[in-house]
Order: structure tokens, then C-alpha cells, then sequence
């Protein structure tokens, strides 16, 4: 099922991003992760066989009406929990949240929403 296969992916390291190859705010979300020296587990979906049912799921996960329009990528999890996918990722909040497993202290704020 997509439910358990997004779970255990989600859960694989502390930060996890689901993109695709054609997801700019994908590049940006992971390449700011990597500046905060998080080490993030990232799924590409559209390489992925199971892809089409990730992204299904995690639309159903954000809310989101699959073919509505609204981005389910990039979807970010930290310690397995969905911090933000599509528009709601793209502020500093969940950024700040990747960040903070991985060094042990809160993280500064990367950036403005």
C-alpha cells in the first residue's frame, strides 16, 4: 500500500523530502537543507515505480485534491511527521523544524515565508 510504503520512507532518516525531477522549490528546499548540514533522505517520485501512488497519498496526507492544482511537492518530513508539501512548505518553519534533530540546538531562522 502507498500509506505504508510513504510511512517507512518518511521514516527512513530525520529529514525526508519527497520531490520530483521537475519540482524547482524541490532543488531549493533540498539544496537549503543541505547549507543547514542536513542530511536529508530525498525520493524523486517521478523515477520511482510506485511514484504515482506517493504522490496520491501524500496529497490525501496535505489535504490536497489530487488534479486541483495544489502541489504536493516538495513534501517535507522530519522524524517521520509531514512538516510541509507544496505551499505549505515553502516557509521557514518546517526548514527550521529539519534542522533542529539533526544538529541538536534550535535552528536560526533560514529564511522568510
Amino acid at each position: 500500500m502507498a500509506m505504508d510504503h510513504v510511512a517507512r520512507l518518511a521514516s527512513e532518516r530525520a529529514v525526508v523530502v519527497f520531490t520530483a525531477s521537475n519540482c524547482s522549490m524541490g532543488d531549493v528546499v533540498t539544496s537549503l537543507l543541505s547549507s543547514l548540514g542536513v542530511n536529508a533522505a530525498v525520493h524523486d517520485l517521478d523515477r520511482d515505480p510506485r511514484g504515482l501512488e506517493m504522490q496520491r497519498e501524500l496529497a490525501r496526507r496535505l489535504g490536497a485534491g489530487a488534479g486541483r492544482g495544489t502541489p504536493t511537492v516538495p513534501a517535507v518530513f522530519v522524524g517521520g511527521d509531514l512538516v510541509g508539501g507544496g505551499k505549505q512548505g515553502h516557509g521557514a518553519a518546517p526548514l527550521r523544524r529539519a534542522r533542529a534533530p539533526c544538529s541538536g540546538t534550535p535552528a536560526r531562522s533560514c529564511c522568510r515565508s
